[in-house]
């Protein structure tokens, strides 16, 4: 790992996106948020907040499948890489809920039956 890839995974990173600005964030979170599409190649990052520059000019923060070449394969990897990363965002919450509140599926109907109309 060179010196520019440790500086990048150690550094905490605000994004800014419409002239909206959140974080700080850790690369690897940076990471995946462009990997499962919470953030872009435009949008910008920053680590002071004052000097600003699109994510694509920071190639240690882009997962590496997304900087190969496109094809078949490449496709199949990154749907896969996706679900996986996105699998483990529903892991790791406590209360078990997913984006926007979604309760992932634990096996169980989550509806009530319904009541037959006579």
């Amino acid at each position: 790992m060179s010196s520019k890839e440790k500086r990048g995974s150690s550094q905490l990173w605000y994004t800014r996106r419409h002239g909206v600005e959140t974080g700080p964030f850790p690369a690897d979170l940076i990471s995946r948020y462009l990997l499962i599409g919470r953030l872009h190649e435009g949008d910008e990052v920053s680590t002071n907040r004052i000097g600003w520059r699109p994510i694509r000019e920071h190639p240690e923060l882009i997962p590496a499948i997304l900087l190969e070449p496109e094809s078949p394969e490449r496709e199949e990897q990154l749907l896969q890489a996706r679900f996986r990363e996105d699998e483990r965002l529903y892991e790791r919450r406590r209360d078990g809920t997913g984006p926007e509140g979604l309760v992932s599926r634990t096996g169980h109907e989550r509806r009530r039956s319904e009541p037959v109309d006579r």
